[in-house]
C-alpha cells in the first residue's frame, strides 16, 4: 500500500499485459454513493471519451470486486504540488512557469470539451517526480467538476451523467473566486483561471495572497477575498519584490476580480512570461 485515505486505499500494481505500474485505488462501496464519488468517476469517463490529455491523469479502467470499487490510475511517483511546497518553499520563476504552463494546457482542454475543475489547488495539482527541473503536472481530483459546455457530440454519453449547469459554491473557498464565494455567478472556466493565479501566487512567494501569515481562519480568508478594498500583496517589496514585472502582470490578470476580464487559459498560454520571452 502507498497511500491511505478516510476512504480508500491505494496500492502500487503492475499491468500484466503491458507492464505499465498503475495506482489501484480501492474504496469501499459505502462510500461510492457520495455525489462526489459518482461525479469524480463521471468526469473522469467523460475525459476518456474525448480523448484524454497528456496533462490530465488517467482512468484506466474501473471495476467492482466484493464489497469495494476499484479505480486503476496513472501511478504518480512525485506526490502533490502541495507538499513539495511544504517542504522545498518557493519555486524559481523558470520551474513555476513550466508547471503552470502544463496546468494551463490541461485546462485549455478541460474547457475545450466544456469542463470546469472547479477545485483547483496544490494538493490536486500532481508531479511524476520529485525533482523540480524535470516533473511532469498531472490535474486530479475531479470530484466537484462540473460540465458547462454545449457539446453536441452525441457519441459521448458520461456528460449527461455531471452536475447540471449553473452550479453555484465554491469547494475550497481559499482557491475559489469572489463571485463565487458570493454565488453572484455560477461556476465557470474562469474560477479555475482565478485558482491557478493562487496557485502561481504561492508558488513564486511561499505564501498565500489571502493569509501571508499562514495562521487565518477559513472565514479570515474568505472575508478578504469577498472584500473588494483588499489588494493582495503583489507589489509588497517584503513579500513579491523579487518577482519579475511579467509576472506579477500575468497573475493580475488571473486574480481580476471582473471574471469576464480574466485570462483564459489560451490567454494565459499566449502571456510572454509563460512563454518565456
Amino acid at each position: 500500500m502507498v497511500g491511505e485515505g478516510a476512504y480508500s486505499k491505494v496500492y502500487q500494481a503492475v499491468c500484466k499485459d503491458t507492464g505499465e505500474v498503475v495506482a489501484l485505488k480501492n474504496i469501499s462501496k459505502k462510500y461510492t454513493d457520495s455525489q462526489y464519488f459518482q461525479q469524480e468517476v463521471e468526469a473522469m469517463l467523460y475525459i476518456q471519451e474525448r480523448g484524454g490529455h497528456p496533462r490530465v491523469i488517467t482512468l484506466h479502467e474501473h471495476f467492482e470486486d466484493g464489497d469495494s470499487y476499484v479505480l486503476i490510475l496513472d501511478f504518480i511517483r512525485g506526490g502533490e504540488l502541495f507538499d513539495h511546497l511544504i517542504e522545498m518553499g518557493a519555486y524559481s520563476e523558470m520551474d513555476a512557469s513550466r508547471i503552470v504552463r502544463e496546468v494551463a494546457s490541461a485546462l485549455l482542454f478541460l474547457h475545450g470539451i466544456g469542463l470546469v475543475h472547479a477545485d483547483l489547488k496544490p494538493e490536486n495539482i500532481l508531479l511524476t517526480t520529485t525533482r523540480r527541473g524535470d516533473s511532469v503536472v498531472k490535474v486530479a481530483d475531479f470530484g466537484t467538476a462540473i460540465f458547462v459546455g454545449n457539446d453536441s457530440d452525441t457519441t459521448v454519453t458520461n456528460k449527461n451523467k455531471l452536475q447540471p449547469e449553473k452550479v453555484y459554491g465554491a469547494p475550497t473557498p481559499a482557491y475559489s473566486p469572489p463571485e463565487s464565494i458570493l454565488r453572484t455567478s455560477p461556476i465557470q472556466p474562469s474560477m479555475d483561471m482565478w485558482s491557478l493565479g493562487v496557485i502561481l501566487f504561492i508558488m513564486l512567494t511561499g505564501c498565500h495572497p489571502y493569509d501571508v501569515s499562514g495562521e487565518s481562519t477559513d472565514v479570515e480568508i474568505e472575508d478578504r477575498i469577498k472584500d473588494t478594498k483588499y489588494k493582495i500583496p503583489i507589489n509588497d517589496p517584503g513579500i513579491a519584490g523579487h518577482l519579475s514585472k511579467s509576472a506579477k502582470d500575468l497573475i493580475t490578470k488571473l486574480m481580476n476580480r471582473d471574471c469576464t476580464k480574466r485570462l483564459t487559459a489560451y490567454q494565459m498560454l499566449q502571456h510572454p512570461w509563460v512563454q518565456g520571452e
